[in-house]
């Protein structure tokens, strides 16, 4: 029967681990390792396994790799948030028949295929669950298809099967709605600030920005009456956005706080929307996405 998991020591300089199991011990000297050790108290122990100190080593070095990997993630969302954003910027208002609207929508293609990317990384730095997920493998294929018509030689052509085609109905996207509320947006990243700024006024909003979650307090307590919503990053420098949030809710509990961070709904994030925030918006994002999230919240039940 195991009494206790698991008994540590320094030993020899080297930091050693021994799993003991076994019988009852009585203010016995135990020998491991050239090392000698007392159990004075009443315990049943038994010598099973000593873990070298390289076994260690190896974990801190993989525990240094996944904070680096958590870290380069959060800042590749960012890049890829601004190349996402100023696509879908330029792609407003051309026509289908635009042949650089293909070719944007290519671009927005390919920045939420690397966003996926920034996920197995925070997978890897455990930032974030690794989760199963249904996958459509005939978007899959077409996607693959894409790229190997622009990588293999000329020679090999690509056959398709010639069965009739059926034509599919093009579906009517939304209509995005804007409105005319001041809305304040807290991201430490610049671009990402410029970016959201000229999406929201683009649809009507006046928009405040703030670098941090100081000044995104001291812009509230100026400013507060005429802020009807704030969309705040998570991760930031000195304040972070949840500890900014709960100073936010505090002076004013119906606050209106969107999140907007690259990590899931889990972990930090679930954090903050079990502090009061109302909504999430996950880095990168689509500049609809972010306007109907909006939109929900300042709206909700009104239309």
């Amino acid at each position: 029967m195991k009494i206790q998991p698991a008994y540590s020591a320094a030993a020899g300089g080297i930091f050693t681990v021994i799993e003991l199991v076994g019988q009852m011990i009585f203010n016995e000297y135990v020998h491991v390792n050239d090392t000698t050790f007392l159990l004075s108290s009443p315990m049943a122990f038994f010598l099973r396994k000593t873990m070298p100190g390289d076994y260690f080593r190896a974990l801190y070095l993989l525990e240094a790799v996944g904070t680096l990997a958590g870290g380069v993630a959060h800042d590749f969302n960012n890049l890829l948030q601004a190349i996402l954003g100023y696509t879908q910027i330029l792609a407003m208002g051309r026509e289908e028949n635009d042949p650089d609207l293909a070719r944007l929508r290519q671009i927005e293609n390919s920045a939420m295929r690397a966003s996926e990317l920034t996920q197995q990384l925070l997978a890897f730095s455990r930032k974030v669950e690794s989760k199963l997920r249904p996958v459509d493998l005939n978007l899959e294929v077409k996607q693959v298809q894409k790229l190997l018509k622009r990588t293999i030689p000329k020679m090999i052509s690509m056959v398709e099967d010639e069965k009739p085609k059926q034509q599919d109905e093009p579906e009517k996207e939304a209509q995005i709605k804007g409105g005319e509320e001041t809305i304040l947006l807290v991201d430490d990243e610049e671009l990402l600030r410029d970016i959201g700024k000229e999406t929201l006024e683009e649809f009507g909003y006046r928009v405040i920005t703030a670098p941090d979650g100081e000044s995104c307090l001291q812009l509230y307590a100026e400013r507060k009456q005429e802020i009807s919503l704030i969309i705040l990053d998570l991760m930031m420098p000195g304040m972070g956005g949840k500890q900014c949030l709960e100073h936010l809710l505090t002076m004013a509990p119906d606050a209106k706080v969107v999140i907007a961070s690259g990590y899931s709904v889990n972990g930090p994030t679930k954090a903050a929307l079990e502090a009061g925030a109302k909504s999430f918006i996950k880095k990168p994002f689509e500049l609809k996405q972010m306007l109907k999230v909006i939109r929900e919240i300042l709206y909700k039940g009104k239309e």
